[in-house]
């Protein structure tokens, strides 16, 4: 049910599931591919989720303009608390993955640098089980010109209830996020 899509050449993406827990199901996929001409630097690779924290070495980033994208696929059948993994920069030179149960999974990173004027807030915050909302207060941003990417991990076993854990982030106006979580 987790794919991961990676861009492997100039011309191919490839999308990688685990073949032996989800045969016979059909996966349907949105991507795209956006390009920049200038301003932009992408470092990329892949990780093992092999341990609760794992930390990779990358060339180093302004981290006010810069960010983390990733996905990951799961062997698993049904959703449990090592599906949810958080991968986050934190220093210039690292990137670190955290996973509350260690797993045989990977995932495909991507550290995005704009330069030029380009910004990036970050943060973090946990909800508590029975929370489903967090308003976070932030310096003014232009919402015609930014938009909200967040990574989340579980606590605790969701017993296969992924809404539990599932998170959607938006931007209610220029000084205040929102996450909101389907069901606590």
């Amino acid at each position: 049910h987790m794919v991961i899509g990676e861009l492997t050449s100039p011309t191919n993406i490839q999308f990688t599931r685990a073949a032996t827990t989800n045969a016979g199901i059909t996966v349907t996929l949105d991507w795209f591919v956006p390009e920049f001409t200038s301003g932009v630097s992408v470092q990329r690779g892949r990780i093992s989720l092999n341990a609760s924290t794992t930390n990779l070495v990358i060339k180093s980033v302004d981290t006010s303009q810069s960010f983390v994208t990733w996905s990951r696929r799961s062997d698993d059948v049904t959703y449990s608390s090592d599906e949810f993994a958080h991968l986050k920069l934190v220093q210039p030179t690292s990137l670190q993955a955290v996973i509350q149960a260690a797993s045989t999974e990977s995932g495909a990173w991507q550290v995005i640098t704009f330069s030029g004027g380009s910004t990036v807030q970050r943060g973090v915050v946990r909800q508590a089980a029975a929370t489903s909302i967090s308003v976070i207060s932030l310096p003014a941003v232009a919402t015609n010109a930014s938009v909200v990417l967040h990574h989340y991990m579980t606590v605790g076993d969701i017993g296969g209830n992924a809404s539990q854990s599932s998170m959607r982030g938006t931007l209610r106006n220029g000084t205040t996020l929102v996450l909101l979580r389907e069901s606590t």
